[in-house]
C-alpha cells in the first residue's frame, strides 16, 4: 500500500490528491484503466471497530485529482484505501486516513454502497453464511458463504455486482493489511485483460448467479481480521462482515 497526501473535506465532497513518491520511474498519476467500470475502487472503514465501510468510486477531475461526494455517515477516524490501476497493468492500492464529522452527504448511488455492518444480517431477513475452516497463516485457502432466504433456503434473485458474484475485502484489525479480492482473486480484470492469455469472457462462470460464493485468499500476517463480503440481491447491493483470528 502506498501512503498519499492527506484527503481534504470540502462538505461532503471528499478531495483525494495523488503524489509520485519517485520510486518507479515510469510511474504515473494520469494513465489509470478502469476496473470494473470505475478508475478507483475506494473503501472507506471507520477505525477501530470496523463497524462502517463503504465501497465507493471517485472521479478523477484532474491527473491525480480524484473526487467523492460522500453520503450520510457517523462520525469518527477512517481508514481510506483506493485501489488503482496503471496502463501497464501495474496495480495499487493507496492508503489515507481522514477525521470525518456527523456528516449530512447524498444518497449513495450506482455502484457506491455500504453502511453499519450488521455481521452476517441482511435485509428482509437474508442472512449470509461463511462456510469457515481452520486458518492458516500463509496458506492460500478458498473462503465460501452461502446466502440464505428468511426460511434458510438458497437465495434467489442474485445479481452480478459490477459484473462479478461478489467483492470481498480482507482488512487486519489494526488497518495495516488490506486486501481486495474477488472470485477470481485479487487480481484486478483491467490488467488480466492485458494478459495474452486472457479468456474472451472472464465472467462466463458466474452466469445464473448462484447463492454461493468463494474468495481466494491467504493471510500475509497474524492478527485479527474483518472480511467484508459484498453481493447484490434483488436490485440492491448489500454487505456482510466476519470476524477471523490468524496466528
Amino acid at each position: 500500500a502506498q501512503p498519499q497526501p492527506a484527503p481534504r473535506l470540502e462538505g461532503a465532497r471528499l478531495l483525494l490528491s495523488l503524489r509520485d513518491p519517485g520510486w518507479l520511474r515510469t510511474r504515473r498519476i494520469d494513465d489509470f484503466l478502469p476496473d470494473h467500470g470505475h478508475l478507483m475502487h475506494l473503501y472507506v472503514v471507520r477505525m477501530p471497530a470496523l463497524d462502517v465501510a463503504y465501497h465507493l468510486h471517485p472521479d478523477m477531475n484532474a491527473p491525480g485529482e480524484f473526487v467523492q461526494w460522500l453520503p450520510s455517515m457517523p462520525p469518527g477516524k477512517y481508514a481510506l484505501y483506493g485501489d488503482v490501476v496503471h496502463q501497464n497493468g501495474f496495480p495499487e492500492t493507496l492508503t489515507a486516513e481522514i477525521d470525518i464529522p456527523a456528516l449530512q452527504g447524498r444518497p449513495l448511488e450506482g455502484d457506491d454502497s455500504g453502511g453499519h455492518l450488521r455481521g452476517g444480517e441482511l435485509s428482509g431477513g437474508y442472512r449470509m453464511v461463511w462456510d469457515r475452516e481452520s486458518l492458516t497463516l500463509k496458506t492460500p485457502a478458498l473462503f465460501r458463504f452461502r446466502v440464505l432466504d428468511p426460511a434458510g433456503n438458497p437465495a434467489a434473485g442474485m445479481e452480478l455486482y459490477m459484473g462479478m458474484q461478489g467483492h470481498a475485502a480482507f482488512i487486519r484489525h489494526d488497518g495495516k493489511v488490506f486486501a481486495h479480492v474477488h472470485p477470481s482473486g485479487s487480481v484486478p480484470m483491467a490488467a488480466l485483460s492485458l494478459t495474452s492469455e486472457a479468456v474472451d469472457d472472464p465472467h462466463a462462470h458466474h452466469r445464473g448467479v448462484p447463492p454461493v460464493l468463494a474468495f481466494p485468499y491467504g493471510f500475509p500476517q497474524p492478527g485479527d481480521y474483518r472480511i467484508l463480503v459484498q453481493i447484490k440481491r434483488a436490485g440492491k447491493v448489500e454487505t456482510a462482515a466476519f470476524d477471523a483470528a490468524v496466528r
